[in-house]
């Protein structure tokens, strides 16, 4: 560095011979001037070798990118499906043109996968479909040498040929044995034809199975022949038995349609679809006219609604409905016709048409009257006569057999008869007869028959009175004194006022061992006692029986007077549960007579129900029951009593049953749930959907509901399950053997179970021993009811009971 501060470069020598020191000085940026100078110039030269070098480099990469880049569009067309899927190019055989050939060769691979996973899913369809198609599918082939065989043939072999579908592959012969000689030969030909002119191979033949029924069976199959001349069928073997069968039905139906009998056709809503030339014949309506309408233009009003339902309904059940049915042609005349209505109905049973076939049977009609009237009718009266009333008689005997239910005959003769005909004239005396006869029909129910059988004699039948012969006697002693005193009313014959009076015979019989003349004789032979007292009254065959009715008469005669003096009253028979709780009672009426015995309700029961006498003792026994639930309501210990009393099926029956029950719940305030009306079957199920709508009003008032005597009637699922009842109980009868009878033990078993499912709570009535109880117990019943537990009881001792019961459970 100089004294001018200047970076110096200095270069000395001594020269020798002189001893001088030379010394020379450069400023450092005079001296390397030259070597910058060249610096530069070498960093601009590398600069631009290294811009060329990059450019260069960079066009030789994207020239060996430029497939990479083509490829990886491609591909992504084929991804979105712009483009189908394809190799790619290889234009070089280098590393790149190495990689898309891989790529190729991996897709080539993923094709061949893909289309094997293709004709795998593809084959079990058709496996599917082949399963399920109705018939045989099949591959045929006939060699030019005659040898024929199935080289497919899928599972239908079994359900068309009985031949397992490998057995028919196996030897196409199985199938030939099984075809009918007279079908062989239009088979093979219609095949050798579809061979030589290559066309649809159709035809139709039969076979005999093994269990040698014949069925027709349709070939249709399409033929190919391949270049060696072979020629293959494919197609499918049908049964269609059935279709033959429904073609020749269908061609007896079409000339059956044509017949002197009237058709029609309608569809499922009664609108007619097609008539025959005889309906219009019979009606009067063209096929115009009525295509389109309803039978209902035919209807002439003799028949109400109810006898159409019921025609319906056993359209319905049995698919076909024959009767007589009066309707009217178009002029408006009403005549008969005997109907066949058949439904029609589809593959899958559902009702498609209704056809009606009919006749025209008013000629036939009138002939049958007069012939019946002749043969069965007395001239004089109309009524029966000594024939018609013998087919009756034995008609009754029969239907007694079946229904366990008595008969009664009369004998009925006018006293004095004679004496007026001789007097008076034969036709007043006929006069008197008919007026006689139309005094008793009047006077009995439409089932009865009366009956003349010459002169003044006439006979009465009445059917299906009590099981019990002496209620039977009874009813039919109302009845004769009934007769009596019409025939006693007075007559006016033309002018002349006549007062007569007959004498009356009955037997009563219950069809076991009887005989139509026998029992005519019979009540001959009481008629004559009856004349033998006196006349105007009337006698029973046997003497025993009369003695029955007298003593009847003054039962009757004590029950009303009992009713009047408040002789009956209730007693009460505990219900418990499985705990010995008190949960209820029933109410059970007692009469006790001025001896103080008590008389069995089923002596008086059966005779109040038909004279009428249970419609006051039924008040009674709702207004004692309601008026002891309110006592009961202000004892702590009694006030959860449920209440079950018995309603007969008269009482129920009243039209102002629910409102007269209503009046008497509200007069003493009995709390809701704690009366229950116990009903039998066969006060609900004679009337179904009214005692329903009954019940449920009762329900709405607070009533519970009891089904008494379960099992023993007509017992039906479908009722119990509409019925809005709470409890069901077991009767007696099954309960008392359940320890020894298998059937009873199941019964009972059934119910319990039938009334949990129904969400019903299950009381079995006459528990008498330990071993019954644990049954029912072990069965899941909840209540009980029996002399196991109490007896019935008068209030004051069943109040003790409970109340024991209550601390003893407490």
């Amino acid at each position: 560095m100089s004294s001018r501060g200047v970076e110096e470069l200095t270069s000395s020598s001594r020269i020798p011979t002189t001893g001088w020191l030379m010394q020379s000085v450069l400023p450092t940026s005079e001296a390397f001037a030259p070597i910058h100078a060249l610096q530069h110039r070498i960093a601009l030269s590398s600069v631009l070798i290294m811009l060329v070098v990059g450019g260069l480099a960079w066009l030789w990469v994207r020239g060996q990118l430029r497939p990479l880049k083509a490829a990886a569009a491609r591909l992504g067309d084929m991804g979105q499906g712009i483009l189908p899927r394809q190799a790619l190019p290889v234009r070089y055989n280098d590393e790149i043109g190495q990689l898309t050939s891989a790529f190729n060769d991996l897709l080539g691979r993923i094709e061949q996968q893909e289309a094997q996973a293709i004709e795998i899913v593809s084959n079990r369809r058709l496996r599917k479909i082949l399963q399920n198609v109705p018939g045989m599918v099949f591959q045929y082939r006939r060699q030019p040498g005659g040898q024929d065989a199935f080289l497919f043939a899928s599972e239908g072999a079994m359900a068309i040929y009985g031949v397992p579908a490998d057995a028919v592959m196996a030897d196409a012969l199985l199938i030939r044995d099984l075809m009918l000689e007279d079908d062989k030969e239009r088979l093979f030909g219609s095949m050798a034809c579809s061979a030589e002119q290559m066309i649809r191979w159709q035809v139709d033949y039969r076979i005999r199975r093994e269990d040698g029924r014949i069925h027709w069976l349709r070939v249709d199959a399409l033929p190919e022949r391949d270049p060696e001349g072979v020629v293959t069928w494919f197609g499918v073997v049908t049964d269609i038995t059935t279709t033959k069968q429904m073609e020749a039905e269908l061609r007896i139906a079409a000339t059956t349609f044509q017949s002197h009998e009237g058709l029609f056709i309608t569809d499922t809503q009664g609108v007619i679809l097609r008539v025959n030339r005889a309906f219009s014949e019979i009606t009067g309506y063209t096929e115009q006219e009525v295509i389109g309408r309803t039978p209902s233009i035919l209807r002439s009003g003799r028949h109400d609604s109810s006898f159409y339902a019921q025609m319906w309904q056993q359209l319905a059940q049995a698919g076909v409905w024959s009767g007589e049915i009066w309707n009217k042609r178009k002029s408006g005349e009403v005549h008969p016709e005997w109907v066949t209505i058949s439904a029609v109905k589809d593959a899958d049973g559902t009702i498609s048409h209704y056809v009606a076939a009919f006749r025209d049977i008013t000629e036939r009609k009138e002939t049958e009257e007069r012939i019946y009237r002749l043969a069965y009718f007395d001239a004089l009266t109309s009524l029966p006569n000594r024939r018609l009333l013998g087919d009756r008689i034995q008609h009754a005997i029969v239907s007694s057999q079946r229904s366990h239910e008595c008969c009664a005959l009369f004998f009925l003769d006018i006293d004095h008869f004679k004496l007026l005909n001789d007097t008076k004239g034969h036709d007043v005396g006929d006069r008197l007869l008919a007026d006689i006869a139309m005094r008793l029909t009047a006077a009995l129910r439409h089932e009865d028959t009366v009956a003349r059988l010459g002169g003044d004699e006439f006979v009465v039948m009445l059917e299906r009175l009590s099981t019990d012969p002496r209620l039977a006697a009874a009813s039919a002693a109302l009845v004769a004194e009934k007769l009596r005193a019409v025939i006693a009313e007075p007559y006016d014959l033309d002018g002349y006022r006549h007062l007569t009076t007959s004498s009356i015979g009955v037997t009563i019989f219950q069809g076991e061992g009887q005989q139509v003349d026998a029992l005519l004789k019979q009540a001959d032979v009481a008629l004559y006692e009856a004349k033998a007292a006196g006349r105007n009254t009337a006698r029973f065959f046997d003497p025993a029986m009369q003695h029955q009715i007298n003593e009847r008469l003054a039962l009757e005669a004590a029950l009303r007077e009992a009713i009047e003096q408040r002789r009956l009253a209730l007693w009460y028979q505990p219900q418990v549960d499985a705990a010995g709780t008190t949960l209820g009672a029933e109410a059970l009426l007692r009469w006790i007579d001025k001896d103080g015995r008590i008389i069995p309700t089923d002596r008086f029961i059966p005779l109040a129900e038909e004279t009428g006498l249970i419609h006051p003792i039924g008040r009674f026994v709702l207004h004692a029951a309601c008026q002891q639930l309110a006592a009961w309501a202000s004892d702590p210990r009694l006030s959860e009593i449920v209440l079950a009393i018995n309603i007969s099926a008269r009482q129920f029956a009243e039209p102002d049953f629910v409102t007269e029950l209503q009046a008497m719940l509200a007069e003493h305030h009995v709390p809701p749930g704690r009366l229950k009306l116990e009903l039998t079957e066969s006060v609900v199920l004679e009337r179904v959907d009214e005692a329903v709508q009954r019940m449920q009003q009762l329900r709405a008032l607070g009533l519970l509901f009891a089904l008494d005597d379960f099992g023993t009637g007509y017992s039906s699922l479908s009722y119990l399950k509409r019925l809005p009842v709470d409890q069901v109980k077991i009767d007696k009868a099954f309960v008392r053997d359940v320890c020894e009878d298998a059937g009873d033990a199941a019964i009972a078993r059934t119910i319990v179970t039938l009334g949990h499912v129904l969400g019903i709570s299950i009381i079995a009535e006459g528990v008498e021993t330990e071993a019954q109880l644990d049954f029912l117990q072990a069965c899941g019943c909840d209540a009980y009811q029996g002399y196991l537990f109490g007896k019935p009881m008068p209030v004051s001792q069943f109040e003790r009971f409970a109340a024991a019961a209550a601390v003893a459970t407490a």
